[in-house]
């Protein structure tokens, strides 16, 4: 009978103290990046909404984000296509996984040829109320909460290594998407965690066209506004988003006071619908003529409805809109296809940023998606693919807020509309 032998004993300090002097040995194989947080960030740790305090930024994570950019990059080049020209999957797969990486059998196991490491300080500090701020909004929690978020007034900076052994152009393309649009932590899209990457010679990494136009994303810039500093101008353009929403008067009613006024937008009267509940004065939404339409899904899901004051007199209790589950795959979320970012632009000695958007081809699909409604009893209602936004332009004009109809254009979509709306960069 074999006994097995006893591992010998490792000092994980010793290891870590013998693998960064190997990678500062080997400096031309190793690209090094100097990243300093611009925005807060909001968790990032390996539990949800925490922030590691002796891991603050995980090299994993980094290394998911390089990849999610390069699989946007890569899904239209030839060698990934269909003899008719289509983005063939599996293709796409194989080349992800030969750079990448994978796990599986001994048969199968694919060792990755991008190496990622990071190099950053443990952090001190507490938990903070949420401010009230924009970006602090988007911190979906009570708005008395505590939230764990970076820098709480004060610098934060990391050094990120990478070692490059295959397809090494296209890598660095993935790397400057991440920097110009990806980030760390939570909520990246709504502007938290971003970052300014320096290389070692000093420039800061940007995406160009040629970056862009190879992922099929669109960039729209806001007007002619600029501002002094990174969070200033994201915290406008994500405040562009808040009023396309729910601004009142525009996408609600003017409401009453601290009391906001009812939606503009058709999904309240659909949830209404869908669940046969309404008060008194919204029973007219269940009538047969009531369109189930939930036209802001294509910002993100899931979205959660409330109508708080008035469930005791009939209307719905709180429910949830989420993809549909793919057969036995279960499914809810979908990442919003919109990104906010700034864009820094030298005047003289100093610069000036710019708010942006970036909108990625990601909701092409979910228009093909079908959703559903969780309600309180814990029970989901369909959606079926293609009724809760339809492709007739006629019929979405009618249910656009009629403030931002114009804006909508004869295609009457809530994305491109939003982009006009960012465009001219302030409330019609």
């Amino acid at each position: 009978m074999k006994t097995k032998q006893a591992a010998p004993n490792l000092d994980p300090e010793q290891l870590q103290a013998d693998i960064e002097h190997r990678i500062r040995d080997n400096g031309e194989a190793w690209r090094r990046y100097t990243c300093r947080l611009v925005t807060p960030m909001y968790g990032g740790g390996v539990i949800p909404g925490e922030v590691d305090r002796d891991m603050p930024i995980r090299a994993t994570a980094i290394r998911g984000q390089l990849r999610y950019w390069w699989r946007l990059l890569n899904r239209h080049r030839p060698e990934h296509l269909t003899a008719e020209g289509r983005p063939d999957s599996s293709k796409l797969f194989a080349s992800e996984r030969a750079l990448w990486g994978g796990l599986g059998d001994q048969g199968s196991l694919t060792a990755s040829q991008v190496s990622v490491r990071v190099e950053a300080a443990a952090v001190a500090g507490k938990t903070s109320p949420k401010d009230g701020s924009v970006l602090g909004k988007m911190i979906v929690t009570d708005s008395a909460a505590t939230v764990d978020w970076l820098p709480c007034n004060r610098p934060f900076e990391f050094l990120l290594l990478l070692r490059i052994d295959a397809c090494e152009e296209s890598v660095l393309q993935a790397l400057r998407m991440w920097a110009s649009f990806g980030g760390i932590g939570a909520r990246r899209r709504r502007g938290l965690g971003a970052l300014e990457v320096v290389d070692a010679e000093g420039q800061r990494l940007f995406a160009g066209k040629a970056d862009r136009d190879a992922a099929k994303v669109v960039l729209v810039r806001m007007g002619d506004d600029s501002f002094a500093d990174y969070r200033q101008a994201v915290e406008a353009g994500v405040q562009c988003l808040v009023d396309f929403r729910q601004k009142p008067g525009l996408a609600r009613g003017s409401g009453t006071g601290t009391r906001p006024g009812g939606s503009h937008w058709p999904e309240a009267n659909a949830v209404r619908n869908l669940t046969r509940r309404a008060r008194p004065d919204n029973v007219h939404a269940l009538g047969s003529s009531t369109p189930l339409l939930f036209p802001r899904a294509l910002l993100g899901l899931p979205i959660v409805f409330q109508f708080k004051l008035h469930e005791r007199l009939g209307d719905p209790y709180a429910s949830t809109l989420e993809v549909a589950d793919d057969g036995e795959i279960r499914r809810d979320r979908f990442a919003s296809p919109l990104i906010f970012s700034a864009w820094p632009e030298p005047q003289g000695n100093r610069t000036i940023y710019r708010p942006v958007v970036l909108l990625l081809p990601t909701h092409i699909d979910l228009r093909k998606r079908a959703l559903k409604l969780k309600i309180a009893s814990g029970a989901s209602l369909p959606i079926p693919a293609g009724t809760w936004w339809p492709s007739d332009p006629v019929k979405r004009q009618v249910v656009m807020p009629r403030g931002l109809r114009h804006v909508a254009g004869a295609k009457s979509d809530v994305l491109s509309a939003f982009l006009q709306f960012f465009q001219k960069g302030a409330t019609p």
